[in-house]
């Protein structure tokens, strides 16, 4: 059994009539409830062994149909295809997929701001914004190409000290985005 799955439940563990988790292996993978009728064990071996003994598990999917559950025909499936109990396992599934939604949020979020930071230095420097962000030989550029902020090489120190300078230069924009201390006051 691959560790790298869910854990699947023992088969020492299972209660007959509990409604568990399992994947729809015909459909698309999606959860689906499965209620236990009964636990089989046989003995496939003689050498004294724990590994000597195989489970199965009867029972039967059940369905929604117009709102109400509806049990399926009974079948017999191999205990590590029982993830857990279904509301647990459901709401665990839900909490995660809310999580990976939030940080692919994050992700896009920061991905955004690093290509505009990119392109921002572009124009502060009065450059040509390149086509491919990552690409080697440019003054400014994004390697992760993610959320990692923009690379300064040698060839952009100077173009953007000159616009920086520039910027901070310019008294009203320099007030306005607060780049320099207002000293008439004091």
């Amino acid at each position: 059994m691959s560790r790298t799955k869910a854990a699947a439940v023992p088969a020492s563990k299972v209660v007959i009539g509990q409604v568990y988790a399992v994947r729809d292996e015909d459909g698309d993978g999606s959860l689906c409830r499965f209620q236990v009728d009964c636990v089989t064990t046989h003995r496939t071996g003689s050498t004294g062994s724990p590994h000597d003994y195989e489970s199965e598990i009867t029972g039967f999917f059940i369905k929604s149909v117009g709102g109400r559950r509806v049990p399926g025909k009974k079948l017999t499936i191999k205990p590590q295809r029982l993830l857990g109990q279904f509301e647990e396992y459901a709401e665990l599934q839900k909490q995660k997929q809310a999580e990976d939604k939030a940080s692919r949020e994050r992700e896009s979020i920061a991905k955004q701001e690093a290509l505009d930071l990119w392109r921002l230095l572009y124009q502060v420097c009065g450059l040509p914004v390149p086509d491919d962000p990552s690409g080697f030989h440019q003054p400014f550029r994004l390697t992760g190409w993610g959320s990692a902020t923009p690379d300064i090489n040698a060839e952009g120190v100077k173009p953007l000290l000159a616009g920086l300078r520039k910027l901070v230069g310019d008294s009203d924009v320099a007030h306005s985005a607060n780049l320099v201390e207002d000293h008439a006051s004091s």
